[in-house]
């Protein structure tokens, strides 16, 4: 059975998200994010963990690009064991990319962003 777990960076990504609808004033944007996540994406990623991309196989594009993909190799050795080697994976919602780590039997969902936006920007 796989556990997933949110982080603290998957948090603040969700209140901001909060915030932004707030201001737009369409809480139903929000609502309407949630209800995804809460439906369809969980319910697919315990049963098939891995349907996400493979994040750390495109080739990167500029220094800083490598740069980050690096550190965030680097975060994915303090996860999981050596006989299970963690796995870093993008899940394309409707809207959104969520940014997630397999480990075993566990996912830990690490970030989640508009479409929009060129990259993820998650503090290493």
């Amino acid at each position: 059975m796989i556990v997933v777990r949110g982080t603290t960076n998957y948090a603040v990504n969700l209140d901001s998200m909060e915030a932004y609808w707030d201001t737009c004033q369409s809480p139903t944007g929000y609502l309407k994010l949630l209800t995804e996540l809460d439906g369809p994406v969980m319910a697919h990623l315990e049963r098939h963990p891995r349907m996400g991309r493979n994040f750390l196989s495109r080739q990167a594009q500029s220094v800083e690009a490598l740069a980050r993909a690096q550190k965030l190799a680097a975060l994915l050795g303090t996860l999981g064991t050596d006989a299970e080697r963690a796995e870093l994976r993008e899940y394309v919602m409707t809207d959104y990319l969520l940014l997630y780590a397999l480990a075993g039997d566990v996912i830990y969902l690490l970030a989640i962003q508009h479409h929009k936006p060129l990259s993820f920007d998650i503090p290493l």
